[in-house]
């Protein structure tokens, strides 16, 4: 029975923790953030066209009109955790994933300490200081399960990191690689710092004053991430193909870091007790480590020998100097670095800090003899106070969508053909759009392709010049009344726009009012393609063409060139950009139908390298050594 101890406390824990959200749900689920403007409509938009087309969908045409889903790093379509969504309701199956990621996080962070030869009871409360840290309710607040997600793996790649120079296993080696996999498939940031951190943790523990030791060392480490290599292979190659076309480029010209601190002062108090500036710190700036932790990890510093000092300096010191930013010393050398950039939150990085002093906290504990101790209850009250206190922050007012009546008719529209709806305030609500099947070429992502966001300017009658997740920016219609192009827009195949202000052009024609919102039918609409469409699925275009005049077909489809089209000979044909940033596709012949097909480049052969790898470290991870029988004696 105590062999299961630990997962029946780490079960506890976690239910504890997540009580509040337990009995008043909404604290999750009906917040204005990322995971109502982002994830859950996205999610429903795999799940309708998986039931709908029967094919996991590598394009979403749900938003933007048309963008790669399969290279966007925020919704990885291979990593199993993710296909709960397909499994259970949504958005039920956020509780549940959150849930289970805080299971993962706990057994890693129980087997981490184990490292450190720390007894079963202090190995129990640092798994228990560990899963309540306020900054996970943070992420929970804000709504970033991709980022949840892949922290709750961190512990797991660390523990295998020491396990691999131990004892250099096949099966050691893959349960590493598949848990930093896991982390590139939920957040990039976070594998990145993720990898390079674990590279020195093995080159350091690595080096030994035996030569063959240190060969032997250094090759489990290279297998370790050539492997990881294999596994993240088939998301991997489709966003290094993507990447330039997209706007994280823009970082590089015009850098936005976040969080911008106002002081030494509240960066201190965000890692010790938020509570007392809660109103002013947001989601990224809310760091909290805990008064108690803080304390035991210092004071367990002050008793190490100057070797352990200076390597728990070098561990946070310069942490601290990137997670201060804008105050920080270095910050006119890393705001010109492009991995400090593209990072775009330094806050990223707080899970090596955090994870430190958990590990400092819980050798505190060991050796000061705190295991029995009131101290230890206190800091654990201590943390799960906070965090409830941040779960439990009251919910802002939602934001004032479209009504019901206008959605409605919409959705009947849509039902009997193809358009796009647009929105001068991206009015209509992202849940709503994706339930009823509607398009836009407004939205939110972190990532939006770069051809697209240049000729937004001209389809939203507004301008901004810099790095922005929604289209159009809040600010264009907070302060503005942008007046959009109702012929650019048609060529976009919208058929309808909304807007919260009477907007005036002989090309638009209003016929419903509701609720202060104008529903305006655009009369400068174009039809989808120049010719009939036979199917308009995620992955694929089917356009029947043997009526078509001349020898150029359009696409109201945002040009990617990872977009291919073949003639019904399946012979590839010129596919290239309007100046409209829409797709134009040449016929060298006459054909009777041109297909589409979505291929990002080395996509193939990249998820084929994934499928080989992913087999052979179940062969390690499920493969047993049965000892040898000795003979029988006759």
């Amino acid at each position: 029975m105590k062999k299961y101890t630990p997962f029946w406390v780490i079960l506890l824990t976690t239910v504890i923790y997540y009580l509040p959200l337990i009995l008043w749900p909404d604290f999750l689920l009906a917040r204005q953030n990322d995971l109502l403007q982002q994830f859950i409509p996205t999610w429903i938009y795999v799940k309708n066209s998986l039931f709908t087309y029967h094919t996991l969908p590598l394009y979403n045409h749900q938003i933007f009109a048309g963008t790669p889903l399969l290279p966007d790093p925020q919704f990885s379509l291979f990593y199993p955790l993710n296909w709960v969504h397909i499994i259970f309701p949504i958005p039920f199956s956020f509780f549940l994933y959150f849930f289970i990621h805080s299971l993962i996080a706990g057994t890693g962070i129980y087997l981490l300490l184990s490292v450190f030869k720390l007894s079963y009871r202090t190995r129990i409360i640092g798994t228990i200081i560990y899963l309540y840290s306020p900054y996970f309710a943070a992420i929970l607040e804000a709504g970033h399960p991709n980022l949840f997600a892949a922290l709750s793996f961190v512990p797991f790649t660390y523990y295998f990191t020491f396990l691999i120079h131990k004892n250099p296993s096949p099966k050691h080696i893959s349960f590493f690689a598949l848990s930093l996999a896991a982390t590139f498939f939920t957040h990039t940031v976070i594998f990145i710092y993720l990898a390079i951190s674990s590279l020195i943790i093995h080159l350091f523990i690595g080096f030994t004053p035996t030569p063959k030791k240190v060969i032997k060392n250094y090759f489990a480490t290279f297998i370790s991430f050539l492997i990881t290599f294999g596994l993240i292979s088939i998301t991997l190659f489709p966003q290094l193909s993507w990447v330039g076309s997209s706007t994280r480029s823009i970082l590089l010209e015009k850098p936005d870091v976040y969080p911008y601190w106002h002081s030494i002062k509240e960066f201190m108090f965000a890692l010790s007790n938020p509570m007392i500036l809660a109103k002013q710190l947001s989601t990224e700036t809310w760091i909290p480590i805990g008064i108690g932790p803080i304390i035991l990890s210092f004071l367990f510093f002050l008793k190490q020998p100057l070797r352990q000092k200076l390597i728990i300096a070098l561990i946070l010191i310069p942490s601290f100097l990137i997670l201060m930013n804008n105050l920080s010393p270095l910050h006119s050398f890393l705001i010109n670095q492009n991995w400090y950039k593209l990072g775009r939150v330094s806050t990223r990085l707080f899970f090596i800090p955090a994870l430190t002093v958990t590990i400092l906290s819980s050798l505190a504990i060991q050796r000061f003899k705190l295991v029995s101790s009131f101290i230890t209850p206190i800091i654990i009250l201590e943390l799960l106070f906070v965090s409830w206190f941040k779960l439990t922050n009251p919910i802002t007012p939602p934001k004032v969508y479209a009504p019901k009546q206008i959605v409605d008719f919409l959705a009947k529209e849509r039902s009997n053909e193809i358009f796009r709806v647009y929105c001068t305030s991206r009015c209509l609500s992202p849940i709503s759009t994706a339930k009823t099947h509607l398009e836009t070429i407004d939205g939110y992502n972190t990532l939006i392709q770069t051809n697209f966001y240049q000729h937004a300017w001209q389809l939203t009658g507004a301008y901004w010049n810099h790095y922005t997740l929604a289209i159009p920016p809040i600010g264009t219609y907070q302060y503005e009344k942008p007046l959009p192009d109702p012929l650019s827009l048609g060529e976009y195949n919208v058929k309808y726009l909304l807007s919260t202000y009477p907007l005036n052009n002989s090309s638009l024609k209003l016929i419903l009012e509701a609720q202060s919102y104008y529903l305006y039918q655009n009369l400068a609409f174009q039809p989808r393609s120049n010719t009939q469409i036979l199917l308009y699925s995620p992955n694929k275009i089917v356009l029947k063409t043997e009526k078509i005049e001349g020898n150029k077909l359009s696409v109201s489809l945002v040009y990617n060139p990872d977009w291919k089209a073949y003639d019904s000979d399946h012979k590839q044909l010129s596919a290239q950009q309007h100046p409209n940033a829409l797709t134009q596709i040449t016929l060298i012949q006459p054909t009777t139908k041109v297909t589409l097909i979505y291929k990002p480049k080395l996509f193939l052969p990249a998820t084929l390298l994934s499928v080989i790898t992913l087999l052979l470290c179940f062969f390690f991870v499920f493969s047993q050594k049965f000892p040898k029988q000795k003979p029988k004696a006759q």
